[in-house]
């Protein structure tokens, strides 16, 4: 990228303008061969990530960037086809919890494929070496720990 070093807000516009453009490419793929969307995808990788297999929903909402009401809605939706479920048992507590069907497990570990090879095609290999840092600054505007990223 030629020019002047972008400021705090030429570097916000260039990662919305790149996170737009990668949400874009991977919605065509993973719903070409995976009848997902980013979005879809984001949500059950995350179920599929829990360490109990159970999502607490408030924390679910909050690591996805979406309000609850928007979460609850687009579980329905992956309800009903199969994919994941809210459980009516409360964690310990007190909060509603959403987990993974069977179903849901083994399309997301598919699509993991998918989206893995497009992310590292995305990235390049010069920006590999640089992924450590990069995983870094946006764990911090995504308000993470820095283990959360431990996967980057």
């Amino acid at each position: 990228m030629n020019g002047p070093a972008p400021d705090a807000l030429g570097f916000c516009l260039l990662l919305s303008r790149a996170c737009a453009r990668l949400e874009l490419s991977m919605a065509d793929r993973l719903g070409d061969f995976h009848g997902l969307d980013f979005a879809d995808f984001s949500l059950l990788h995350r179920l599929a990530s829990a360490p109990d297999g159970r999502v607490a929903m408030v924390d679910l909402a909050q690591a996805l960037g979406m309000r609850l009401s928007s979460l609850t809605r687009k579980l329905v939706q992956l309800e009903k086809v199969g994919l994941a479920q809210r459980d009516s048992a409360l964690s310990g507590d007190g909060l509603r919890c959403a987990s993974l069907r069977p179903v849901g497990k083994r399309l997301v570990q598919e699509a993991e494929v998918t989206v893995r090879a497009m992310c590292a095609q995305a990235l390049g290999p010069a920006t590999l070496a640089h992924l450590p840092e990069m995983a870094l600054a946006l764990a911090t505007l995504c308000q993470d720990k820095a283990q959360e990223c431990a996967d980057c």
